[in-house]
C-alpha cells in the first residue's frame, strides 16, 4: 500500500511538472499551437512578476510616462463601472468639486476595516481627509473600525441579518448596511 501511494505521487508530480513546461512554452508557439495554458493564465498578475530583462545602457532622460510599466494585463473586468467615480476624484483634484463620498462595501476583509482602512488612508493623503465617514452607533464585531473608539454601549436594539440565516423575512428596520439599531424604550 505504502509502494501505491508514493507511486501517486510521483504521478501526480509528474502531471504537474508537464504542466509548468508545457505552460512555459505556450507563448513562442504560434496561435493556433497553443493548447496549453500560459503562465499568464495559470497565475494571475504574471505578467508584473515577470520584467524583462534590459541591457546596461547609457543612462539618458527619459519622461515621467515611459519609466512606469506598461502592461496588457487588464486588472479591473468592468472598469467602465468606476469611471463617475474616477472623474468626481478628478474634478476634487482640479478643485471643480468639494468632496466626494465613498462607501466600501465587501466581505469580511473589509467589515474588520483591513483593507478599507488602507484604501481609506490612501486617498486620504491624495485628496485630503474628509472625516471619520459612516460610523455604527454600537459595535458588532463585523463593524469594528481600525482607529475608532465606540464609547456607546448598550440601550439599543440591534436589527441585522444574522450569519447563520438568510432565509429571514424582509424587515422594514434594516438599513442600507443590512443593520439598524433603534434605542430600547
Amino acid at each position: 500500500m505504502q509502494i501505491r501511494s508514493y507511486r501517486n505521487l510521483y504521478l501526480l508530480l509528474l502531471w504537474f511538472g508537464l504542466l509548468l513546461v508545457a505552460a512555459a512554452g505556450q507563448p513562442s508557439l504560434p496561435k493556433f499551437a497553443q493548447v496549453f495554458p500560459s503562465y499568464a493564465d495559470l497565475i494571475p498578475g504574471w505578467a508584473y512578476f515577470k520584467q524583462p530583462s534590459q541591457p546596461n545602457q547609457a543612462k539618458t532622460e527619459v519622461s515621467q510616462e515611459s519609466k512606469q510599466p506598461k502592461s496588457d494585463v487588464q486588472i479591473l473586468v468592468n472598469q467602465e463601472r468606476l469611471q463617475p467615480f474616477f472623474a468626481s476624484l478628478h474634478q476634487l483634484q482640479q478643485k471643480k468639486k468639494s468632496h466626494v463620498r465613498v462607501i466600501h462595501f465587501g466581505d469580511s476583509l473589509i467589515w474588520a476595516d483591513n483593507v478599507a482602512f488602507t484604501i481609506k488612508e490612501n486617498l486620504q493623503k491624495e485628496f485630503g481627509d474628509g472625516g471619520r465617514g459612516l460610523v455604527t452607533i454600537i459595535d458588532s464585531k463585523e463593524s469594528v473600525l481600525k482607529g475608532h473608539s465606540n464609547l456607546t454601549k448598550g440601550g439599543f436594539d440591534l436589527f441585522q441579518i444574522e450569519h447563520s440565516s438568510f432565509n429571514k423575512e424582509i424587515s422594514p428596520e434594516l438599513g442600507f448596511t443590512a443593520k439598524s439599531v433603534r434605542p430600547q424604550i
